[in-house]
């Protein structure tokens, strides 16, 4: 019996890994997304292949932090007998212009990093032994550009920074949890990974018909959901890979990395989960 958590399971990436993960053998999945006709879509094409399978559906906008906790309290009590096995956060966005969520925080950070932590923080210990907990990053944290006093990038916004930070604090905060559970019983697993270039809606419903362009004409290059997923996304549940397991900063290709940037250095990964206790106290506690 094995539990799998999923955020983003709609299209692309999050999609492909709802139907991996059950044929390698997770019998109950919990598919958390916003689109409720899509999630409800979703549900149907995997009980038309896997009529045994135990689904769970959450409607969640990942980028309100008020419906993430909410949702999280929730399933904190629903799997409770259960516990999770795989906690994989997919869920993530890639905005070319300054919006803000409900909360008032640059949507990018809210969505790829903050609201991942308001779930992950109150399912820690619904976590069964061996859990594998998989922040899908990416190499985007090369364009990294962090200002912490300047953290939400109301001034000189880009995407791409906005993006690269965002994969950035996911690595950093995934460093932390190997830090902070390293000796615990359970023998938990936090991993990033990098997916690869995969041809995926991401950045398509942007208004920039330039961006929009290029990403049609770079797909011929991409590699398909499916095999990120079995190749890259899931590098770390596979039992070739356990010698591996909370030793990198993120996988690539399959592989665990270490990467040599400022914002590893202790005194800035200090800087990000003080900004991060303090923006989201109430959705924390």
């Amino acid at each position: 019996m094995k539990t799998a958590l999923i955020t983003g399971v709609t299209s692309g990436i999050g999609h492909a890994s709802t139907f991996e993960l059950a044929k390698l053998g997770y019998d109950t999945l919990v598919l958390i997304a916003r689109n409720s006709e899509k999630l409800l879509g979703v549900k149907n094409e995997l009980l038309e292949k896997y009529p045994k399978l135990t689904i769970v559906l959450k409607v969640c906008d990942l980028a309100d932090f008020d419906q993430v906790k909410k949702t999280a309290l929730e399933l904190k009590s629903e799997l409770k007998d259960s516990g999770i096995d795989l906690l994989l956060n997919n869920a993530g966005i890639g905005q070319f212009e300054h919006t803000e969520n409900k909360q008032g925080f640059e949507n990018n950070l809210a969505t790829n990093y903050l609201s991942q932590v308001v779930l992950t923080e109150h399912l820690l210990e619904n976590l069964n032994s061996k859990a594998r907990v998989i922040f899908v990053s990416s190499m985007a944290y090369q364009g990294a550009n962090i200002d912490y006093d300047d953290i939400n990038l109301k001034q000189g916004f880009s995407m791409f920074r906005a993006y690269g930070n965002s994969k950035a604090f996911q690595m950093v905060y995934n460093r932390q949890l190997q830090k902070r559970f390293e000796n615990d019983l359970r023998n938990i697993s936090f991993e990033a990974i990098h997916p690869g270039v995969v041809k995926t809606n991401w950045g398509r419903g942007d208004s920039n018909g330039f961006l929009k362009l290029l990403f049609k004409l770079g797909s011929v290059f991409m590699i398909s959901p499916e095999y990120s997923v079995s190749h890259n996304v899931l590098a770390p549940i596979y039992e070739k890979n356990e010698a591996f397991l909370g030793k990198s900063d993120i996988w690539m290709d399959g592989k665990p990395k270490i990467v040599g940037k400022s914002f590893m250095k202790e005194e800035d990964k200090a800087k990000l989960w003080e900004f991060t206790q303090k923006s989201l106290g109430k959705w924390l506690n």
